[in-house]
């Protein structure tokens, strides 16, 4: 059993705790306190060696920019979608601050009320990296 970390308590970062929280021990954070299962500080979850980003892309860069911190941690990006002031993909701008080596990107078509009831739905992930996936 994985420990895991969830950076976004939003719908879509919620989903997927539910969802990866049935073989895992799971927890969540994001910018302000919620009041939910497995919530903690975002300072305590950046510790973990697993890590889902499912932050707003708009967001991502300046958030990196003012928490992250890398320490060898693995990362699935769970968000969605081009950063619009800049044109970047989500590739781009997590280059600067997290290897290759360490990152892996999750898409398709997917919804997080239908993950949260546990129908099927059919994801993709990438990444440069082969262990990760």
């Amino acid at each position: 059993m994985s420990k895991i970390g969830v950076i976004g308590a939003g719908k879509w970062g919620s989903a997927l705790a539910f969802a990866l929280s049935e073989k895992n021990e799971v927890y969540i954070s994001s910018r302000s306190p919620r009041d939910m299962k497995n919530f903690i500080s975002m300072e305590d979850i950046l510790k973990f060696e697993y890590l889902v980003i499912a932050i707003p892309t708009q967001q991502i860069a300046s958030w990196l920019e003012e928490n992250f911190i890398f320490s060898h941690q693995k990362v699935l990006v769970a968000s969605k979608g081009i950063e619009a002031t800049t044109g970047r993909f989500l590739n781009e701008i997590y280059s600067n601050h997290i290897p290759s080596s360490n990152i892996a990107f999750l898409s398709g078509p997917s919804f997080a009320t239908e993950v949260m009831k546990s129908l099927p739905t059919a994801l993709v992930v990438n990444s440069e990296n082969e262990e990760l996936m």
